[in-house]
């Protein structure tokens, strides 16, 4: 199993999962995100501003990704106070 290293800034927001939420959607419309980057620099520069989303939405590219996933914050969907484990 491999791992890609990762962090992000975001504004500070009141609602943590809104800000995650607002976090996805910035880095998929950004496109930097496997397949579309297959590995990102890190760490990410303010200068770069990533190709673009080529996917309809950030479920689409999430299925694209197949079992690699995309390398990014978009594999990660929620906020939760406990450990839980989800069926695939």
């Amino acid at each position: 199993m491999g791992a890609e290293p990762w962090y992000y800034f975001v504004a500070y927001q009141s609602n943590i999962q809104q800000a995650l939420d607002a976090l996805r959607e910035r880095e998929f419309r950004a496109g930097r995100y496997n397949p579309v980057v297959p590995l990102l620099e890190f760490p990410i520069s303010g200068d770069y501003s990533g190709p673009g989303a080529r996917h309809v939405s950030i479920e689409a590219a999430i299925e694209a990704s197949d079992a690699d996933g995309t390398r990014s914050i978009l594999d990660m969907t929620r906020i939760g106070t406990a450990p839980r484990i989800t069926a695939l």
